[in-house]
């Protein structure tokens, strides 16, 4: 059990103990939902990397950790795939609909047992001069922010299983470092992950599920003092005020399925960033 982790499964058996804390509204059947399971992981990293590209109006991620130069693995047909900082970046260039910028908001685990946040500043800061990508930290020692979360424009979420953080994101051939045809994004050790991906009603529910994450987190490096990106405060975004209801009204449910979102603490008094 991960403090912090959220859960999607099947309609029916919790995969959580008794004593994990869930409310009604958490557990409720979500109906109508397309949900496709991503068992290749550097085609989970693909899928990732390409929703956001094609952003329009928001990019919204919880992680353990993101490193800068986070990509798939390198394919022949694909020989230098790009970072999915670098497509975060592209997409937060481009305006919105209604000429605003692209909402950005990261949110990563902070503390003395790993603290990714002031490298990806950097990296930030150095390719991007926008006030609309914001970085944000949850810091409960000992315990981690485990939380892997990913929504796009409010209407398409990823849940998956690893860090943005190559070694991690292996590829069908499972190739470790040192062997003769590894790549440069391979880790020392093979690695087999599966992630999900959400629409419909799933999405702005966990969508919601985000902004309390960002409310509760603490601006890191120049957001400390001036956080721009402060949606999360007060200001209701589209993704925000969508019900499940109406999400799942405007998908098509050719593949859709029932799930249920779980959110789990690893006590009563532990609070939600635990």
């Amino acid at each position: 059990r991960r403090a912090g982790h959220t859960h999607a499964g099947a309609s029916g058996t919790p995969a959580y103990p008794t004593r994990a804390r869930i409310s009604q509204q958490e557990a409720a059947p979500l109906h109508g939902v397309p949900v496709e399971l991503l068992t290749d992981t550097r085609a989970a990293l693909v899928a990732i990397t390409d929703a956001c590209r094609r952003a329009t109006t928001s990019i919204w991620i919880a992680q353990l950790a993101f490193d800068a130069d986070c990509a798939a693995v390198p394919t022949d047909a694909e020989p230098a795939p790009q970072p999915l900082l670098d497509a975060i970046l592209h997409a937060a260039r481009r305006s919105t609909e209604n000429s605003a910028p692209l909402d950005v908001r990261i949110v990563l685990n902070g503390g003395l047992l790993l603290d990714t946040s002031p490298a990806l500043r950097r990296a930030i800061a150095t390719a991007y001069d926008g006030g609309n990508v914001g970085v944000r930290t949850l810091k409960a020692f000992p315990r981690v922010m485990h939380t892997k979360l990913l929504v796009v424009d409010g209407r398409d979420a990823f849940l998956m299983g690893a860090s943005f953080v190559n070694g991690y994101w292996d590829d069908a051939r499972h190739v470790a470092k040192g062997d003769s045809d590894s790549s440069p994004g391979a880790g020392d050790r093979p690695l087999h992950d599966v992630a999900v991906r959400l629409q419909g009603a799933a999405a702005p529910a966990l969508a919601r599920w985000f902004a309390e994450l960002w409310r509760e987190a603490r601006p890191t490096g120049a957001d400390s003092e001036a956080d721009t990106n402060d949606a999360g405060n007060g200001v209701a975004t589209d993704a925000e005020q969508a019900t499940p209801r109406e999400a799942a009204d405007a998908t098509s449910a050719a593949s859709a399925g029932t799930v249920r979102i779980l959110r789990t603490s690893p006590s009563d008094d532990a609070t939600r960033r635990a």
